[in-house]
């Protein structure tokens, strides 16, 4: 969750690693909505951007 905190205060310069973190704190059982709280967006729109990625 602290790296997901990190890649929204840098302004999204890493969607990459955005990505990678947002999918192992899934993996580790947080909420899609900590998730989004961390990145500074919804729930949905973090659904939307990552969690899509874990089903495919």
């Amino acid at each position: 969750m602290a790296a997901l905190a990190a890649i929204r205060l840098s302004g999204g310069y890493f969607a990459r690693q955005a990505r990678d973190a947002a999918l192992r704190a899934s993996y580790l059982d947080h909420s899609w909505s900590q998730i989004g709280d961390a990145l500074g967006i919804s729930k949905q729109a973090a659904w939307e951007r990552y969690g899509r990625s874990r089903r495919e």
